[in-house]
């Protein structure tokens, strides 16, 4: 207890399957539980990259150098 306040921590391993699971706490006679969904892992983003390249230009107190991308337009589904 902290300042009259429970406070707790758990850890969910990487292998834990996604679904429905059961978060429960006891401290003395008293007990709670209560339902929480485990999500699954994240996807990672898969990203297009149409072109990409730098460009430098040279000044009296150094250079600048600028990085760039050009994404492809997002295909669009039809509506019906």
């Amino acid at each position: 207890m902290l300042n009259g306040k429970a406070t707790w921590r758990w850890k969910v391993e990487d292998t834990t399957a996604a679904g429905r699971a059961t978060a429960a706490a006891v401290c003395g006679q008293a007990r709670a539980s209560t339902k929480i969904v485990i999500v699954g892992s994240l996807i990672p983003a898969r990203l297009e990259v149409v072109k990409d390249g730098f460009s430098t230009r040279s000044k009296s107190n150094g250079t600048d150098l600028s990085y760039g991308v050009v994404l492809p337009t997002p295909r669009r589904t039809p509506t019906r």
